[in-house]
C-alpha cells in the first residue's frame, strides 16, 4: 500500500506534457531544421525537382515528428510540422512566382496544382 501511495504521489507531481502550453527552446527546432537544410544542399544538383525537394523535406520532417512524438514533446512535433509546411511554402514560391496557401500543411501529392487538396 506504502507503494502504492508513493507511485501516486509522484505521478502527481509530474505535470504531463500536454497541460498548459509548452514552448519549444528554440535551439533544439533550429538544429532539427538544419538537418532538413543540410539534407537538402546534399541532393542540390541541377536534375533534382522541387517535387524531389518537397518529397525530402516531407519524409525528413515525418521522420523527425515520429522521433518527437515518441520522446512525448508534442511541442517540438508541432514546431517540426510547422516548420516543413512552412519550408515546402517556400519552395512552391520560388518555383511558382507567389506562395501558395497550404491548410493541411502539404500538398497533394502527384496533383499538378500544389495549392490544390483533397
Amino acid at each position: 500500500m506504502r507503494l502504492l501511495h508513493l507511485l501516486n504521489e509522484r505521478l502527481r507531481s509530474r505535470a504531463p506534457s500536454w497541460s498548459g502550453v509548452a514552448v519549444v527552446a528554440p535551439s533544439e527546432l533550429r538544429r532539427m531544421a538544419a538537418e532538413v537544410e543540410d539534407g537538402l544542399r546534399d541532393i542540390d544538383f541541377e536534375e533534382v525537382t522541387t517535387e524531389d525537394r518537397v518529397t525530402f523535406i516531407e519524409r525528413a520532417v515525418a521522420w523527425q515528428v515520429r522521433q518527437a512524438l515518441r520522446c512525448g514533446r508534442f511541442d517540438l512535433a508541432v514546431g517540426l510540422g510547422r516548420y516543413g509546411a512552412q519550408r515546402i511554402a517556400e519552395l512552391y514560391e520560388v518555383e511558382l512566382g507567389f506562395r501558395p496557401t497550404l491548410p493541411y500543411g502539404i500538398p497533394r501529392s502527384g496533383g499538378n496544382d500544389p495549392w490544390v487538396h483533397g
